[in-house]
C-alpha cells in the first residue's frame, strides 16, 4: 500500500487528478492500493470526486489522516499474510530475548507475569502510572492517540480516553 497525504491540498486540476488516476493503475499492476489522506469537505475533494478519482480510490481507502493510513496499511497486512499471530512466540524469538540463551531465558520466566486481553480491552490509559513492560507474544495490540473518530473495534466506545492501548486480536 501506498499513503499520499493530500489534506494540504486546496485545489486539484484535471491534470492533477489524472496522474493520481495513473499512479493508482501503476500501483495496481504491481498489486499495490494506493491510499488518499484527505480532509473532508474541501475544494480539492469535491475537485476529486468531480474527477472520478475518489470512487476509483473507493471509500475504503480514503482516510482522513496518515495516522489512519498506517494504521489501514497495518490491518491488511495482518489480514493478507499468514495468521502468525494466533500461535504464541515463544520467548526467544520476541526482539528484545533473542540473543537470550535457554539458560537465561529460564532464569528470566519467573520474573514474567501473562496476561490475555479480549478483543477491544484497553489495557492501559496514557494517565496511568506504568510499573511494568506489557510484551505481546500472541495477537496484537494497537495505540490510540487522541483521535475523534477512531476506526478500531476498541476505539469505537465513546468513553474511550484520550489515549490508550487496546488489545485488537
Amino acid at each position: 500500500m501506498r499513503n499520499l497525504d493530500l489534506r494540504r491540498f486546496t485545489e486539484v486540476d484535471s491534470i492533477g487528478a489524472n496522474v493520481l488516476l495513473e499512479v493508482k493503475a501503476n500501483l495496481a499492476l504491481r498489486n499495490t492500493e494506493l491510499l488518499l489522506a484527505t480532509a473532508a469537505q474541501t475544494i480539492a475533494m469535491d475537485r476529486l470526486e468531480t474527477f472520478g478519482v475518489l470512487s476509483s480510490i473507493g471509500d475504503a481507502n480514503i482516510v482522513p489522516d496518515v495516522d489512519r493510513g498506517i494504521q489501514h496499511a497495518e490491518d491488511e497486512l495482518l489480514r493478507t499474510q499468514p495468521r502468525l499471530y494466533d500461535a504464541e512466540m515463544p520467548l526467544a524469538e520476541v526482539g528484545v530475548f533473542a540473543g537470550f540463551n535457554a539458560p537465561d531465558l529460564k532464569a528470566i520466566e519467573p520474573y514474567l507475569k501473562r496476561a490475555s486481553y479480549p478483543a477491544g480491552a484497553i489495557v492501559f490509559r496514557e494517565s496511568e502510572r506504568g510499573n511494568e513492560v506489557l510484551i505481546v507474544t500472541k495477537g496484537t495490540a494497537g495505540a490510540i492517540f487522541g483521535l475523534p473518530f477512531l476506526t478500531r473495534a476498541c476505539a469505537r466506545q465513546p468513553s474511550l480516553p484520550t489515549r490508550s492501548l487496546c488489545a485488537a486480536r
